[in-house]
């Protein structure tokens, strides 16, 4: 829920921009972490 959460959140501070990969990046960095 947390990868989610940073995610969407990440992307809502940004510009509405369709960027997957950013979230895909977050969500792997954790997942190393």
């Amino acid at each position: 829920m947390f990868l989610i959460a940073g995610c969407v959140k990440k992307q809502t501070s940004s510009v509405f921009i369709p960027s997957d990969e950013k979230c895909y990046v977050l969500v792997e960095s954790s997942r190393d972490f």
